[in-house]
């Protein structure tokens, strides 16, 4: 238990605080690290914003009442900030289960993130459950991991000019006959995209990259990867000198409002940037 509670003289608390309620937040840390001696702490002034952190993986919470504290910020995708009141040995019992049922999905997800091109999300944190990786200039696949069945397979989607997802949603309808649960994630992706080595990320000066490559990711109309409905651009343009990337719902009131109408649930009309034609399924 050494070194497990740290002082952050930094924060000030500019109300009240009694011994009485000192001594109960010191009774709570106490109870705390007789059983999670592996949790180390991190504390405001007067104990009342405590950060657990373990293996990496930090959870936040708050005092709100004499005995029970509020868990307001979290990195692992099921512990978030709506929990209701609860003890700390509690917080600290259900971050320390949950570290274990996910670790699995994050080995398999840092796999992916040595051996493949990861175009978002660009800095992963421990509550991303997806990775969109690079496999061509004009497609990409999005993989979005299930947290209550992480050996099962994931959502798969392609983002790219559509005549090539046409071409790559083929191989998705075979997907429960290739997919074995003894396999890594990353070898099963392998397998389905008949992929032996996905390409790796080019190494770039700091400015290139900012001005080229991570915009390219972005709508070419809202300049955003992920829309407010948590989608990201999946439609491409399928001229090569152009390939920028746009949102279905952008695109489409783009060419709505251009006078373009549907027809037989696509709607055809010209590409924001470029001016050649494009066309997105409503």
């Amino acid at each position: 238990m050494k070194d497990a509670v740290y002082r952050d003289v930094r924060t000030s608390d500019h109300v009240s605080i009694t011994h009485k309620t000192i001594s109960n937040r010191l009774q709570d840390l106490t109870d705390l690290l007789l059983k999670y001696s592996e949790i180390q702490l991190l504390s405001s002034y007067k104990l009342n914003t405590i950060k657990l952190m373990t293996n990496g993986v930090s959870t936040v919470v708050q005092k709100d009442q004499e005995k029970l504290w509020k868990i307001v910020y979290s990195e692992v995708p099921r512990i978030s900030g709506n929990h209701s009141r609860l003890l700390l040995t509690y917080i600290c019992y259900l971050l320390t289960t949950q570290m274990d049922e996910f670790d699995l999905i994050w080995t398999q997800l840092k796999e992916i993130d040595m051996h493949c091109w990861v175009i978002d999300p660009s800095k992963p944190k421990p509550y991303h459950l997806y990775r969109r990786i690079y496999l061509t200039q004009s497609l990409s696949v999005l993989i979005t991991v299930d947290p209550h069945f992480s050996i099962g397979i994931p959502n798969i989607q392609f983002v790219g000019s559509e005549s090539i997802v046409s071409q790559y949603r083929k191989k998705l309808s075979d997907i429960a006959q290739k997919w074995n649960p003894d396999r890594t994630l990353l070898q099963n992706l392998s397998v389905l995209l008949d992929i032996n080595q996905f390409p790796q990320e080019p190494v770039l000066r700091d400015v290139e990259a900012e001005e080229g490559l991570l915009a390219d990711e972005e709508c070419c109309i809202c300049f955003l990867k992920e829309s407010d409905d948590g989608q990201f651009p999946n439609i491409l343009c399928n001229n090569g000198k152009c390939n920028k990337h746009y949102h279905l719902s952008c695109l489409q009131k783009w060419l709505e409002t251009n006078g373009n109408q549907p027809v037989f649930d696509q709607i055809h009309g010209k590409c924001p940037h470029c001016n050649e034609n494009i066309s997105c399924k409503l």
